[in-house]
């Protein structure tokens, strides 16, 4: 039982932790640099462009943030209704808390791709 809370946790705090690394990027407080936020050549050789594409990012990384963080809370009554425990509890919820992940890198690739 403990891998089921300990997974819980760690689903909580990613959530958190993208939350966290979104709102500087949403509010337009990241300037272009190579480390942290969205980056492409279109991002990086222009401001206007990086500026754009990292609100849009962070606002991105805001709502999968809270996803993740709802769906860690949520899971482990998904997992005893649906007879999922142990080891396999953890895998399962490392594989729901990507998809908030993967589909927020999409669309914010997309948008960036159209600036």
């Amino acid at each position: 039982m403990q891998s089921a809370a300990g997974s819980t946790l760690v689903g909580i705090l990613l959530g958190f932790l993208f939350i966290a690394f979104g709102i500087p990027l949403a509010v337009r407080k990241v300037r272009p640099n190579r480390l942290y936020g969205f980056r492409s050549a279109k991002t990086l050789g222009n401001a206007e462009i990086w500026y754009k594409a990292n609100a849009y990012t962070g606002k991105a990384f805001i709502v999968c943030g809270a996803a993740v963080a709802l769906l860690a809370a949520g899971f482990p009554i998904a997992a005893r209704h649906f007879g999922i425990a142990g080891s396999s509890m953890a895998d399962v919820a490392l594989a729901v808390d990507l998809v908030p992940v993967l589909v927020a890198a999409a669309l914010s690739y997309v948008y960036a791709a159209r600036l």
